[in-house]
């Protein structure tokens, strides 16, 4: 019996068979399957295949090869690697390339790029002040896809060979203390804001996770929130899409006073929808638009700016609301694990890394207690 392990974007996954994997990817309106022992395996054995397919509707090519990085790329990216990642994925991968990849080498053909081309790629990225974890990211994308061209004897040797990206200092994390998370509050009490700040500043939910909540996800007589859906722009239109992660589907526990703000929240949408009238559109969410649709993130994230305008506290991004609920909950002596799975990383590690780094509260204690361990 086939046990599905793993399915991304609806258009290749990989199936477990008594002890191997196999991967089937949809290809041009085939379809491309390979076996191996591992998933990994089974995984490189059918990107091969479809590689090898690439190269047939390509068609032979001259010893000096004169397909361009922009043709090689876009083909790979789009029919081979994105079957076996998420559509997350591969729109940051596509960023990367329309932003950084094709307007400096695109044209060239992928045999002549050089060390000093993709030298110019990262040079541009940082006079643009982007961090070093994106253009690590640029590096793997490129690594990758060089290392497949190799196998298709499109060249010989990748030019990322020798470049290293240097680690810059990241941009610090802005999370709001007690009292502003208390303050933002108080100046959306009784709005249609005050339950939507409440689930991410207290429960930290991403915004994709927050604006594809239904109401059939929320149990206000159990006080439990269920996360199993994220909404997400797909291909240009607002669409309900699966979480990343298994970790990121979870069930967290309400408190009594987000309960009272939810069932406010209720009556509140329900005013809203007398006013919209015949414009209104019904679709379940719990944080729609004005008319009932899918909520866009431009504006999701507007709201929030206005939110600390008002309440007098420094603009900073709306995923500083999900550092915010990390770092309380760590300060209020919540475990780690528990912090983890309310915000559904995949590893203790994760969430101790990137949440709990400013929490002052944990540290004062610390040192209440030695001095209370050595008094004489």
């Amino acid at each position: 019996m086939e046990t599905k392990t793993r399915k991304a974007n609806g258009q290749g996954h990989t199936y477990q068979v008594g002890k191997a994997y196999k991967t089937v990817i949809r290809f041009n309106g085939s379809v491309v399957t390979a076996s191996g022992k591992t998933k990994s395996e089974s995984q490189r054995r059918a990107k091969s295949k479809a590689l090898a397919k690439v190269a047939l509707i390509a068609g032979p090519q001259p010893s000096n090869n004169r397909i361009t990085f922009s043709e090689y790329f876009n083909g790979w990216l789009e029919q081979t690697h994105r079957p076996l990642i998420s559509f997350a994925t591969f729109e940051r991968y596509r960023s990367l390339a329309d932003l950084h990849f094709l307007p400096e080498i695109g044209h060239l053909p992928i045999s002549q790029i050089s060390r000093s081309h993709i030298g110019s790629i990262f040079n541009s990225m940082t006079q643009q002040g982007l961090g070093s974890g994106t253009r690590r990211l640029a590096r793997s994308v490129l690594s990758i896809a060089f290392r497949e061209a190799i196998q298709m004897e499109l060249i010989i040797e990748s030019p990322l060979r020798g470049i290293s990206v240097p680690i810059t200092e990241k941009k610090k994390i802005k999370p709001l203390n007690s009292y502003e998370v208390q303050k933002l509050l108080r100046v959306s009490s009784g709005s249609l804001l005050e339950a939507r700040l409440h689930i991410a500043l207290i429960y930290g939910l991403r915004q994709g996770e927050c604006l594809g909540l239904l109401w059939s996800d929320i149990d206000l007589i159990r006080g439990t929130l269920k996360i199993e859906r994220q909404l997400r722009r797909v291909e240009g239109k607002l669409q309900f899409i699966p979480l990343k992660t298994e970790s990121s589907n979870r069930v967290i526990h309400l408190t009594e006073s987000t309960i009272q703000v939810l069932n406010l929240h209720k009556l509140l949408l329900e005013k809203q929808k007398d006013c919209a009238g015949e414009k209104w559109i019904e679709n379940n969410l719990v944080f729609p638009n004005k008319f009932g649709k899918p909520r866009e993130r431009k504006w999701d994230h507007q709201l929030w700016k206005n939110a600390l305008d008002q309440a007098g506290i420094e603009t900073r991004s709306l995923h500083n609301a999900r550092h915010t609920a990390g770092t309380l909950m760590y300060a209020n002596e919540v475990g780690i694990e528990t912090i983890r799975r309310i915000l559904g990383h995949s590893s203790v590690a994760m969430t101790s890394s990137t949440y709990v780094h400013s929490a002052e509260e944990p540290l004062r204690r610390a040192a209440e207690a030695m001095n209370m361990t050595l008094k004489y």
